[in-house]
């Protein structure tokens, strides 16, 4: 997390982005000690209904953030970084929450029963625990299930480490639940190919990800070999792409926790390339990437530029965007 405030509407957006991937990397450890531990096998937001013993049949569906099941594990997952300020806010999460206290349908192995965990950043997993314990005391909302409150932080100094830590309540994995008293600690390092393949969750991320995450992987993918070859030299190389194309490449993935970023998340990315001139709309409807590799950050490009976009809104550019980089 950025800490300088020289350029406080960029460092605003390098947070947000910083904490949406935070979030990903824990889901991401998470499913890594399941699935090490326990052999479980995770979903990111699964679409899961009301089976047959369900109180209410005719309840929407449900996507919890994730889901875990394993030897002896059988989870619904919430993650929740922030808190609401009023009360009123939490409730309303905590009938969210109360909503995955049913029988559902959407497991791979219909489970007895299963238990639900949320998970919160550190910064306010007391806040949380303390006002759960409340709301089950003063009986505003009840549970059938095991519920518990794992807290999760990210460590970066020499090396990156995700460590997560139950503050509240209980699963129903007694060894489980005596590590994570205890505190789980996962390097960075094991879960790699996992945080390569969870880019995205259920929740919407700030545009400026969504462009990088276009950028730096979905374009280069749909750049052929000959068009490289074709344009070897020249300091960008221009292609053209519909939304169709785009959408169909990203739902290549047939990785268990890979999630696609919805279709209005990468339309919004595409209208902002296109006020920054590094892409063009063309009366087709399809798009002309004027794409060239970055060499630095492109969460920290797309940031910068995006934080002038706000200042300067009403002034136009005339300069050539394709020497962006």
């Amino acid at each position: 997390m950025n800490t300088s405030r020289k350029h406080p509407a960029e460092d605003a957006i390098l947070d947000g982005i910083d904490n949406y991937k935070m979030t990903l990397g824990s889901m991401c450890a998470l499913a890594h000690v399941l699935e090490k531990h326990y052999d479980a096998e995770s979903q990111i937001a699964p679409l899961m209904r009301p089976g047959p013993g369900s109180r209410d049949l005719t309840a929407d569906p449900v996507t919890p953030d994730m889901l875990s099941q394993g030897q002896g594990v059988d989870l619904v997952v919430e993650i929740k970084r922030s808190l609401p300020n009023n009360e009123g806010g939490r409730m309303t999460f905590l009938r969210q929450i109360r909503k995955y206290d049913d029988d559902l349908v959407g497991w791979v192995r219909a489970p007895r029963s299963h238990d639900i965990m949320l998970m919160v950043h550190m910064s306010k997993s007391s806040q949380w625990a303390d006002f759960l314990d409340d709301a089950l005391k003063n009986k505003t909302i009840t549970f059938d299930r095991k519920v518990s409150i794992v807290e999760y932080v990210r460590d970066s100094e020499r090396q990156t480490y995700f460590i997560l830590k139950m503050v509240w309540g209980e699963t129903s994995n007694a060894t489980l639940n005596k590590h994570l008293h205890k505190s789980i600690v996962v390097n960075a390092e094991e879960i790699v190919k996992k945080i390569s393949v969870v880019q995205f969750c259920d929740s919407r991320p700030h545009v400026a990800y969504t462009m990088s995450i276009l950028w730096g992987t979905i374009f280069p993918a749909l750049i052929t070999p000959d068009d490289h070859l074709s344009t070897r030299g020249r300091k960008a190389l221009d292609f053209e792409v519909d939304l169709t194309e785009i959408m169909t490449k990203i739902r290549k993935s047939t990785e268990p926790l890979f999630y696609p970023p919805r279709q209005p998340w990468i339309t919004d990315a595409l209208d902002m390339l296109v006020k920054l001139k590094m892409v063009e709309r063309l009366s087709s409807g399809r798009f002309l990437v004027h794409y060239k590799s970055a060499h630095s950050s492109l969460a920290r490009l797309f940031a910068r530029k995006l934080a002038k976009l706000g200042v300067l809104r009403d002034q136009e550019r005339d300069s050539d965007m394709r020497d962006y980089f």
